[in-house]
């Protein structure tokens, strides 16, 4: 958890919050930030800070040697708990996030225009100083256009429905899968005017192009719909990108969780093992990292955008033939399901995050994971690579916004 049991997670001035830049960033970025940072001040109080990134400079020494945040329970008046980064991720790399989310909660936002992190700072503030009391929304997008969808549905996306129909009474729930998953429903349920869209969860495919390919970084990991008809090169009628979040989209104060490829960013962990690469390799997928831009104009929407998007940072990893699918969707279903029952709860993104980080420190001291880390033989193939499977389903998920939004 990274802090003591006695701390309360919704209560800032407890947890502490804060904002780590790059050094050397644009002021003007700071400056539009500033609605949200004041919010954050008055509610942090005396635990509210203020950090700077250094080029090269790993998550141990910002944490350990440079402000002395040792492992164990967390001093909050060292280091907040829930830390936002602002910044892409050439200069705040995505394993020094990874390295500070073993004790912090964090999430990032990055956007290539100054105007985006003012629109995603009021649309935040107005939410936190403005909700109306009123029945949400909530949707599940999930297609199935192939054995690889049909299994994740099937093993994850379902049963996460399942759980959140009989815990979320609170929202209207609206479900679209298999022929219903369709490109236009996704921009009307978007767009629905009658109350705001407040969860959204997307099981999909996402568009996974290479390095170099045409509109790779405007469209890659775009939810592809059930439009797609599977076996054939994807269209842009097939896809769901940044470019098609509709003006008139009603999604103040969402928190959506994105679980198709790429959905999060591009070039951030590596992509073959064990013969998964199906004949891409990290090197085809990626030449510098990016952002993936769906999240990006979520977040930022101008009439009021999402607070924060869980989304996927690499491939998703399902055995398209069905065989181990049942182990290796297992662990991410149930830690997934700890986050959304969580979140529901009225607990921040930040630490209701933390069910992936749990499971994945398990995963990591079992007698596979401990071989594969001591390079030793004592483990088939097989075994490895279905666990490294897990390992990746679990770890590689960032927050894009505020690690301490949450559902108001």
């Amino acid at each position: 958890m990274g802090f003591s049991y006695s701390v309360d997670p919704t209560d800032l001035s407890q947890t502490g919050w804060g904002v780590l830049f790059p050094e050397g960033s644009d002021p003007a970025i700071e400056e539009a930030l500033e609605p949200l940072l004041n919010l954050r001040r008055a509610q942090a109080k005396n635990r509210f800070w203020r950090f700077s990134h250094r080029g090269g400079e790993s998550s141990q020494d910002f944490l350990w040697y440079r402000h002395g945040a040792h492992p164990g329970i967390l001093d909050t008046f060292k280091m907040p708990f829930y830390l936002l980064l602002v910044g892409d991720l050439e200069e705040i790399p995505f394993d020094f996030q990874n390295g500070l989310d073993i004790q912090l909660a964090t999430g990032r936002l990055s956007f290539e225009d100054v105007a985006d992190y003012a629109r995603y700072a009021r649309g935040a503030v107005e939410t936190e100083q403005n909700k109306q009391a009123q029945r949400d929304r909530a949707a599940f997008f999930v297609t199935q256009n192939d054995t690889a969808t049909s299994n994740f549905a099937h093993a994850v996306a379902e049963p996460l429905l399942q759980s959140f129909e009989k815990s979320a009474t609170r929202f209207d729930l609206e479900t679209y899968t298999n022929e219903h998953a369709t490109k236009a429903r996704l921009i009307e349920t978007l767009s629905d005017a009658s109350s705001p869209l407040r969860f959204l969860l997307i099981s999909s495919h996402g568009v996974a192009l290479r390095a170099g390919q045409e509109n790779q970084q405007l469209i890659q990991g775009a939810v592809v719909c059930q439009d797609w008809p599977g076996g054939s090169r994807v269209q842009k009628e097939h896809y769901f990108a940044a470019s098609d979040v509709p003006q008139s989209a009603n999604i103040s104060g969402m928190i959506g969780f994105l679980l198709g490829d790429f959905s999060g960013a591009t070039g951030v962990t590596e992509e073959i093992f064990y013969g998964f690469d199906n004949g891409m390799s990290s090197t085809q997928t990626r030449q510098k990292p990016f952002i993936a831009n769906l999240p990006r104009a979520l977040l930022s929407h101008p009439r009021g955008g999402a607070l924060a998007i869980l989304a996927r940072c690499g491939r998703s990893w399902v055995y398209s033939d069905g065989s181990g699918a049942g182990r290796n969707l297992d662990w991410l279903r149930a830690a997934l399901e700890d986050s959304i029952l969580s979140l529901i709860q009225g607990f921040p993104i930040g630490f209701s995050h933390k069910a992936l980080a749990r499971a994945y420190s398990e995963l990591m001291a079992t007698p596979s994971f401990l071989s594969e880390e001591l390079g030793a033989q004592q483990t088939p193939e097989e075994q490895l690579a279905l666990d490294w499977a897990i390992k990746a389903n679990l770890r590689n998920f960032m927050i894009l916004g505020d690690p301490a939004a949450r559902l108001l």
